[in-house]
Protein backbone atom coordinates (compact mmCIF):
# COMPACT_ATOMS: atom_id res chain seq x y z
CA UNK A 1 0.00 0.00 0.00
CA UNK A 2 1.41 3.37 -1.04
CA UNK A 3 1.55 6.43 1.16
CA UNK A 4 -1.31 8.14 -0.76
CA UNK A 5 -3.60 5.12 -0.33
CA UNK A 6 -2.79 4.85 3.37
CA UNK A 7 -3.43 8.57 3.84
CA UNK A 8 -6.76 8.35 1.99
CA UNK A 9 -7.78 5.36 4.09
CA UNK A 10 -6.99 7.32 7.25
CA UNK A 11 -9.08 10.29 6.04
CA UNK A 12 -12.03 8.02 5.18
CA UNK A 13 -11.91 6.49 8.66
CA UNK A 14 -11.94 9.92 10.27
CA UNK A 15 -14.88 11.03 8.13
CA UNK A 16 -16.93 7.93 8.94
CA UNK A 17 -16.21 8.36 12.66
CA UNK A 18 -17.28 12.00 12.49
CA UNK A 19 -20.57 11.14 10.74
CA UNK A 20 -21.25 8.32 13.19
CA UNK A 21 -20.65 10.65 16.13
CA UNK A 22 -23.05 13.26 14.73
CA UNK A 23 -25.77 10.64 14.27
CA UNK A 24 -25.31 9.43 17.85
CA UNK A 25 -25.43 12.98 19.25
CA UNK A 26 -28.59 13.74 17.29
CA UNK A 27 -30.25 10.62 18.73
CA UNK A 28 -29.24 11.69 22.25
CA UNK A 29 -30.72 15.15 21.70
CA UNK A 30 -33.99 13.64 20.50
CA UNK A 31 -34.17 11.35 23.53
CA UNK A 32 -33.37 14.25 25.87
CA UNK A 33 -36.12 16.36 24.30
CA UNK A 34 -38.53 13.47 24.74
CA UNK A 35 -37.65 13.12 28.44
CA UNK A 36 -38.04 16.86 28.97
CA UNK A 37 -41.52 16.88 27.47
CA UNK A 38 -44.17 17.72 30.06
CA UNK A 39 -47.03 15.92 28.34
CA UNK A 40 -47.18 12.15 28.89
CA UNK A 41 -49.21 11.44 25.75
CA UNK A 42 -47.98 11.11 22.19
CA UNK A 43 -46.98 14.57 21.17
CA UNK A 44 -48.93 16.24 18.37
CA UNK A 45 -47.46 19.72 17.84
CA UNK A 46 -48.54 22.04 15.07
CA UNK A 47 -47.15 21.51 11.60
CA UNK A 48 -47.87 23.84 8.70
CA UNK A 49 -50.86 22.52 6.77
CA UNK A 50 -52.59 20.98 9.81
CA UNK A 51 -56.38 21.65 9.89
CA UNK A 52 -57.32 24.49 12.22
CA UNK A 53 -60.04 22.50 13.99
CA UNK A 54 -57.62 19.73 15.03
CA UNK A 55 -56.39 19.85 18.68
CA UNK A 56 -52.64 20.19 19.00
CA UNK A 57 -49.99 20.64 21.67
CA UNK A 58 -48.48 24.07 22.29
CA UNK A 59 -44.87 23.95 21.12
CA UNK A 60 -43.72 25.80 24.26
CA UNK A 61 -45.80 24.82 27.31
CA UNK A 62 -47.28 21.53 26.04
CA UNK A 63 -50.96 22.35 26.75
CA UNK A 64 -53.58 20.92 24.40
CA UNK A 65 -55.59 23.60 22.63
CA UNK A 66 -57.64 24.37 19.53
CA UNK A 67 -56.37 27.54 17.81
CA UNK A 68 -58.41 30.72 18.04
CA UNK A 69 -57.72 32.68 14.85
CA UNK A 70 -59.09 35.86 16.44
CA UNK A 71 -56.71 35.78 19.41
CA UNK A 72 -54.49 38.81 19.93
CA UNK A 73 -50.77 38.17 19.49
CA UNK A 74 -48.26 40.11 21.61
CA UNK A 75 -45.88 41.08 18.80
CA UNK A 76 -46.36 44.76 17.81
CA UNK A 77 -46.22 45.40 14.10
CA UNK A 78 -46.18 41.70 13.14
CA UNK A 79 -47.44 40.85 9.63
CA UNK A 80 -50.52 38.68 9.16
CA UNK A 81 -48.56 35.52 8.30
CA UNK A 82 -46.59 35.77 11.57
CA UNK A 83 -49.73 36.43 13.62
CA UNK A 84 -51.57 33.43 12.15
CA UNK A 85 -48.54 31.17 12.64
CA UNK A 86 -48.33 32.07 16.33
CA UNK A 87 -52.08 31.56 16.75
CA UNK A 88 -51.75 28.05 15.33
CA UNK A 89 -48.50 27.16 17.13
CA UNK A 90 -48.96 28.66 20.62
CA UNK A 91 -51.83 28.60 23.08
CA UNK A 92 -51.49 31.98 24.82
CA UNK A 93 -49.91 35.41 24.59
CA UNK A 94 -47.15 34.38 27.02
CA UNK A 95 -46.10 31.53 24.72
CA UNK A 96 -46.05 33.86 21.71
CA UNK A 97 -42.76 35.32 22.93
CA UNK A 98 -40.95 32.07 22.08
CA UNK A 99 -39.77 30.75 18.73
CA UNK A 100 -42.02 29.25 16.08
CA UNK A 101 -41.81 25.56 15.25
CA UNK A 102 -43.45 23.56 12.50
CA UNK A 103 -42.89 25.94 9.58
CA UNK A 104 -42.08 24.53 6.18
CA UNK A 105 -38.92 25.57 4.38
CA UNK A 106 -39.49 28.27 1.78
CA UNK A 107 -37.09 29.62 -0.76
CA UNK A 108 -36.86 33.41 -0.70
CA UNK A 109 -37.05 35.19 -4.04
CA UNK A 110 -34.77 38.10 -3.23
CA UNK A 111 -35.21 39.82 -6.60
CA UNK A 112 -38.99 39.84 -6.24
CA UNK A 113 -38.75 41.47 -2.78
CA UNK A 114 -36.33 44.13 -4.05
CA UNK A 115 -38.51 44.91 -7.07
CA UNK A 116 -41.66 45.09 -4.93
CA UNK A 117 -40.07 47.64 -2.58
CA UNK A 118 -38.49 49.62 -5.39
CA UNK A 119 -34.92 49.04 -4.19
CA UNK A 120 -35.60 51.46 -1.29
CA UNK A 121 -34.83 50.86 2.39
CA UNK A 122 -38.08 50.60 4.33
CA UNK A 123 -36.49 52.13 7.47
CA UNK A 124 -34.51 55.17 6.37
CA UNK A 125 -35.96 55.57 2.86
CA UNK A 126 -32.63 55.83 1.03
CA UNK A 127 -32.03 54.22 -2.34
CA UNK A 128 -30.23 50.86 -2.40
CA UNK A 129 -28.74 50.54 -5.90
CA UNK A 130 -29.03 47.23 -7.68
CA UNK A 131 -25.34 47.41 -8.62
CA UNK A 132 -24.35 47.15 -4.94
CA UNK A 133 -26.15 43.86 -4.37
CA UNK A 134 -23.78 41.32 -2.83
CA UNK A 135 -21.46 43.87 -1.22
CA UNK A 136 -21.28 42.97 2.46
CA UNK A 137 -20.06 46.16 4.14
CA UNK A 138 -21.36 49.00 1.95
CA UNK A 139 -23.85 51.06 4.02
CA UNK A 140 -26.46 51.47 1.27
CA UNK A 141 -26.11 48.00 -0.27
CA UNK A 142 -29.48 46.21 -0.56
CA UNK A 143 -30.32 43.35 1.80
CA UNK A 144 -33.39 41.46 3.00
CA UNK A 145 -34.65 42.17 6.51
CA UNK A 146 -37.22 40.19 8.49
CA UNK A 147 -39.75 42.54 10.09
CA UNK A 148 -40.18 39.95 12.83
CA UNK A 149 -36.83 38.11 13.24
CA UNK A 150 -36.34 34.58 11.97
CA UNK A 151 -36.90 32.83 15.27
CA UNK A 152 -40.35 34.30 15.87
CA UNK A 153 -41.22 35.15 12.27
CA UNK A 154 -41.82 33.50 8.91
CA UNK A 155 -40.25 33.63 5.47
CA UNK A 156 -43.47 34.83 3.84
CA UNK A 157 -43.33 37.86 1.56
CA UNK A 158 -45.20 40.11 3.99
CA UNK A 159 -42.48 39.58 6.63
CA UNK A 160 -39.63 40.47 4.26
CA UNK A 161 -38.51 43.99 3.33
CA UNK A 162 -35.78 45.63 1.31
CA UNK A 163 -33.34 47.20 3.76
CA UNK A 164 -29.94 48.86 3.49
CA UNK A 165 -27.02 47.14 5.17
CA UNK A 166 -26.59 49.86 7.77
CA UNK A 167 -30.19 49.72 8.98
CA UNK A 168 -30.20 45.93 8.89
CA UNK A 169 -27.11 45.71 11.10
CA UNK A 170 -28.35 48.37 13.52
CA UNK A 171 -31.76 46.74 13.88
CA UNK A 172 -30.12 43.38 14.52
CA UNK A 173 -32.27 40.50 15.79
CA UNK A 174 -34.91 42.77 17.35
CA UNK A 175 -38.22 43.97 16.06
CA UNK A 176 -38.48 47.66 15.32
CA UNK A 177 -40.58 48.11 18.44
CA UNK A 178 -38.04 46.25 20.57
CA UNK A 179 -35.21 48.37 19.15
CA UNK A 180 -37.15 51.53 20.01
CA UNK A 181 -37.69 50.35 23.57
CA UNK A 182 -33.99 49.51 23.90
CA UNK A 183 -32.88 52.94 22.66
CA UNK A 184 -35.40 54.73 24.85
CA UNK A 185 -34.10 52.86 27.88
CA UNK A 186 -30.42 53.41 27.10
CA UNK A 187 -30.45 56.92 25.54
CA UNK A 188 -33.45 58.45 27.35
CA UNK A 189 -35.97 59.31 24.64
CA UNK A 190 -39.29 59.21 26.54
CA UNK A 191 -41.00 62.06 24.68
CA UNK A 192 -40.52 60.64 21.20
CA UNK A 193 -41.44 57.16 22.39
CA UNK A 194 -44.66 58.41 24.02
CA UNK A 195 -45.49 60.26 20.80
CA UNK A 196 -45.10 57.05 18.81
CA UNK A 197 -47.27 55.23 21.35
CA UNK A 198 -49.94 57.90 20.92
CA UNK A 199 -49.89 57.52 17.16
CA UNK A 200 -50.25 53.75 17.48
CA UNK A 201 -53.09 54.11 20.03
CA UNK A 202 -55.08 56.41 17.77
CA UNK A 203 -55.24 53.71 15.11
CA UNK A 204 -53.23 55.61 12.51
CA UNK A 205 -51.93 53.86 9.44
CA UNK A 206 -49.00 51.52 9.87
CA UNK A 207 -46.71 53.60 7.68
CA UNK A 208 -46.96 56.61 9.98
CA UNK A 209 -46.33 54.50 13.08
CA UNK A 210 -43.39 52.76 11.41
CA UNK A 211 -41.81 56.09 10.45
CA UNK A 212 -42.16 57.38 14.00
CA UNK A 213 -40.47 54.29 15.39
CA UNK A 214 -37.74 54.51 12.76
CA UNK A 215 -37.14 58.12 13.78
CA UNK A 216 -36.69 56.96 17.37
CA UNK A 217 -34.37 54.09 16.45
CA UNK A 218 -32.06 56.13 14.29
CA UNK A 219 -32.12 59.49 16.10
CA UNK A 220 -28.63 58.81 17.44
CA UNK A 221 -27.26 58.17 13.96
CA UNK A 222 -24.69 60.68 12.84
Amino acid sequence: MTDEEEFQRHIDALNSAFVKGRVQRAALRRNFAGRRRKSPHLRKPWREGMPDDLPRECSYCGDIFVPDLSRRVRIPGAPLSVINAHRRCHCSRECDETNLEGLKYRRIDYSAIFERDGWTCYLCGQNTPKELRGFGYVPNAPSIDHVVPKGQGTNEADNLRCCCKRCNLEKGTLTLWGKAQFLCATHGLPSLFSRALGIAAKGADRRRTRRSLARICYLQRG
